[in-house]
C-alpha cells in the first residue's frame, strides 16, 4: 500500500458490509428546516434517469436529471381522488349538507391542446411565453427562487483527474484530484486512470481490476495545507446560503463500464472524510449492466444512512468535509471495469444557491478602496460618465466641463485616513460614478455582499437619495437598487446581499465595477464621501422572495424588481395620502426621455 500524502487518509477495506443595516432577510417556504415533507418535496421536483430496469421502472440508481417530457407516465403511480370536506378557501363544511355521495364515473388524461413539447409550456402557464430553464449555469437567474430544479454538477474526473480552480479578485488556487488505492492482502490490482478506452479512439477512461483479494481505488483532494485560499477537500453538503436553496438534493454520479464480474461480487461505492468516517453503498447485483456503458448514481442521503466502521469509532461521511470524493471498492470476487465522468452534482430550488464546491480556508474580502483603489483588481481606477458627454467614459477627476469630479480627502476622522469624495454638480447632465475593472470572476461571492461606508454632506435639492448598482458589461448587470435618503452628514455602513445583485441580472463571472453609485435625482450640487468598499464572502441574509401576484410593495422579503429607464428613477416611499401603506414612486427626472418609465419584475421575474 501506498501511504497517501500527510492530513490525507486512504479509504480504508470494509470488512463487513452495513447498510446527512444589512438588508431585509429572506423568508422563503422551502427551506432545510421544514424536514417532514423533504421527501415529498423531493420527488415533486426530480426524476431519476437514465437507466430503466426491464420492466420500465425508474433506477433507484441512476443519476438525477429534470423531468421526462412524458413523466409521470413513464413509470408505475397512483391517482388520490379526494372527497374534502370543508377546508381553504370553501370555507366549514354545512353540516345541514350530509350526507352526499362520491360517485367517479371515469377517469381521462388529456393532452393540454396549447401544450409545447419544445418548450414544456403545459395548460397551467397562462403567458404563452413562457419557457422553464434552458441551462443551468445560473446567468441572469442567479439567486432566483424557481419551479424548475437547478442542478449544478462539479466535474472529479473527465479524461482524468480534474484540476479544479477558485478565483479571488486577481489570486488564483488550484486543487488537483490525485488517484490512489489500497490493496488487501492477496489482491492483485490494475488501477490506470489513464486507459485508453478500445472502443472509442481517444477517450481516456480510468480502469480498475482487482482479483485475489479485498482492493480499492480512489480520488483524493490534493493536500492544501499551505495553500492560502483552498483548504483540503470539498464541501458537498450543498446549501450555499443556508437556506434559501431549501434542502438540496445530492449524488456522486459516474459512467462505468463492467468488462467482467464474478458471481457474488460486491461493488462498493464510497464517500470519505477520512477514515474512519466514510459511508458506502454495495450496487445491486441487479444494478450491474455487464459489456455495456451505463450511468450510475449513489445519492448523498444513501451515504448518510449507511456509515461504515461503526466499530473503529466511524461517525459517517461528514458532507462538508469530504476527501476523497469519489472510492470503488471489490469485494467477495473478481471485477474489471472502466470509469469515466465522475462527478458531484447538487440541485435545488433557488437558481444558484446549490452545488459541490472547493473547500476554503475563508474567503478574503475582495478590497475595492481602502485608503487606495485596490488597482491589481479594479484596474481601470475610478471613472465616471454622464448625458452631458453622451455617456462617455472619462478619469479626469476635476474637469469642471464634467457632470462628476472627485479627489482623495484626509478624513475629518483619523482612523479612517484617506476618503473618497464625489461632487455631481447642478448642471442638467445625469451621471454616474463608479470603480471599474475589466472583468473580474467573483463566483465565490454569491453568498456574501457588497459593503461600503458612506457620509452625504449635501444632498442639494435632492430628496430621494442614493442609488446603487454593480455592472458586467452593458447591458449587464444588477440594476438600479434604491438605497434611499441615507447617511445624511454621518457615516453609514451599507451591506447590501451580492444574492440581491444576482437575482436581478448581475454574471459574477465577468463584474466590471467594483461598485456604482449616484444620486437618484441630481439637481443642485450634491458632495458624498466613501470608504471601505469591499466585497466581502458572507452575508447574513439570502436571496429575497421571487415577485409574485398581488404586488403590494409591504413585503420586506420580496425584491419587487424596479427597472428604470430613459431617465425615471423609482424608489419605494410613503402613500401621500395614507401613511400606512407603501407604494411605488416614480419621477421623470429633468432631461428624462417621453418614455421614460419603470418596469415591475424582470424578463424572468415577472408576476
Amino acid at each position: 500500500m501506498v501511504c497517501p500524502p500527510r492530513h490525507l487518509t486512504a479509504p480504508h477495506p470494509s470488512s463487513t458490509t452495513t447498510f446527512r443595516r444589512i438588508w431585509p432577510s429572506a423568508n422563503t417556504p422551502w427551506s432545510g428546516k421544514e424536514t417532514s415533507s423533504a421527501s415529498t418535496r423531493t420527488a415533486n421536483i426530480f426524476r431519476r434517469k437514465t437507466h430503466r430496469t426491464a420492466d420500465g421502472l425508474y433506477d433507484e440508481y441512476g443519476a438525477y436529471e429534470l423531468g421526462r417530457r412524458d413523466s409521470p407516465f413513464d413509470q408505475l403511480f397512483h391517482l388520490i381522488i379526494n372527497f374534502a370536506v370543508g377546508g381553504n378557501p370553501v370555507g366549514a363544511p354545512d353540516p345541514n349538507a350530509f350526507p352526499q355521495n362520491f360517485e367517479i364515473d371515469y377517469v381521462r388524461v388529456y393532452e393540454c391542446v396549447n401544450a409545447n413539447p419544445d418548450t414544456g409550456r403545459g395548460c397551467g402557464t397562462a403567458d404563452p411565453d413562457v419557457v422553464p430553464l434552458k441551462d443551468n449555469d445560473g446567468g441572469p437567474l442567479e439567486g432566483v427562487e424557481t419551479a424548475q430544479p437547478y442542478l449544478e454538477s462539479l466535474p472529479l474526473y473527465v479524461d482524468g483527474p480534474e484540476t479544479l480552480s477558485l478565483t479571488v479578485g486577481d489570486e488564483t488556487s488550484t486543487n488537483t484530484l490525485t488517484v490512489g488505492g489500497f490493496t488487501g492482502d492477496g489482491a492483485s490490482v490494475i488501477n490506470d486512470p489513464a486507459f485508453s478506452d478500445p472502443d472509442e479512439e481517444g477517450n481516456i477512461v480510468w480502469r480498475v481490476a482487482v482479483s485475489g483479494g479485498v482492493a480499492n481505488a480512489f480520488l483524493a483532494s490534493q493536500d492544501l495545507v499551505d495553500d492560502p485560499l483552498l483548504d483540503t477537500g470539498f464541501d458537498f453538503s450543498g446549501n450555499r446560503l443556508a437556506g434559501p436553496g431549501g434542502d438540496p438534493v445530492g449524488e456522486v454520479a459516474f459512467d462505468m463500464f463492467v468488462n467482467s464480474i464474478t458471481p457474488g461480487t460486491d461493488l462498493v461505492i464510497k464517500l470519505d472524510s477520512g477514515f474512519p468516517n466514510l459511508g458506502e453503498v454495495v450496487l445491486p447485483e441487479s444494478e450491474i449492466l455487464v459489456g455495456a456503458w451505463k450511468t450510475y448514481s449513489v445519492k448523498f442521503d444513501m451515504f448518510l444512512a449507511n456509515p461504515g466502521f461503526m466499530d473503529q469509532g466511524g461517525t459517517g461521511v461528514d458532507l462538508e468535509n469530504v476527501i476523497n470524493p469519489f472510492v470503488i471498492e471489490v469485494q467477495n470476487g473478481e471485477a474489471d471495469v472502466y470509469l469515466d465522468n465522475i462527478r458531484a452534482t447538487n440541485a435545488c430550488k433557488v437558481v444558484g444557491a446549490c452545488g459541490a464546491d472547493l473547500k476554503t480556508k475563508g474567503l478574503p474580502d475582495v478590497v475595492v478602496y481602502d485608503d487606495a483603489v485596490n488597482l491589481d483588481v479594479w484596474g481601470r481606477g475610478i471613472v465616471a460618465s454622464d448625458s452631458g458627454t453622451g455617456f462617455v467614459d472619462y478619469t479626469d477627476p476635476s474637469d469642471p466641463n464634467n457632470k462628476v469630479n472627485w479627489a482623495e480627502v484626509a478624513s475629518d476622522e483619523p482612523e479612517r485616513g484617506q476618503v473618497l469624495e464625489v461632487t455631481f454638480n447642478d448642471s442638467d447632465a445625469f451621471g454616474v460614478w463608479f470603480i471599474g475593472s475589466s472583468g473580474t470572476d467573483l463566483l465565490a461571492y454569491n453568498a456574501g455582499a457588497v459593503q461600503f461606508d458612506i457620509k452625504v454632506l449635501d444632498y442639494g435639492n435632492n430628496v430621494e437619495g442614493m442609488t446603487f448598482k454593480i455592472d458586467c458589461f452593458f447591458p449587464c448587470g444588477s440594476g438600479d437598487k434604491a438605497l434611499g435618503f441615507i447617511a445624511d452628514g454621518v457615516w453609514e455602513t451599507v451591506t447590501f446581499p451580492v444574492s440581491r445583485l444576482t437575482s436581478t441580472g448581475l454574471d459574477l463571472a465577468n463584474v466590471s465595477t467594483g461598485i456604482v453609485i449616484f444620486p437618484t435625482t441630481q439637481s443642485g450640487d450634491i458632495v458624498f464621501q466613501l470608504d471601505n468598499i469591499r466585497w466581502i464572502a458572507e452575508a447574513d441574509q439570502g436571496p429575497l422572495q421571487q415577485i409574485d401576484l398581488p404586488v403590494t410593495f409591504e413585503d420586506p422579503t420580496v425584491d419587487y424588481s424596479l427597472g428604470d429607464f430613459g431617465g425615471a428613477t423609482t424608489v419605494l416611499g410613503e402613500d401621500p395620502e395614507d401613511a400606512d401603506n407603501t407604494v411605488a414612486i416614480t419621477t421623470k427626472n429633468d432631461g428624462a426621455e417621453t418614455f421614460a418609465g419603470t418596469i415591475i419584475g424582470t424578463e424572468t421575474r415577472r408576476p
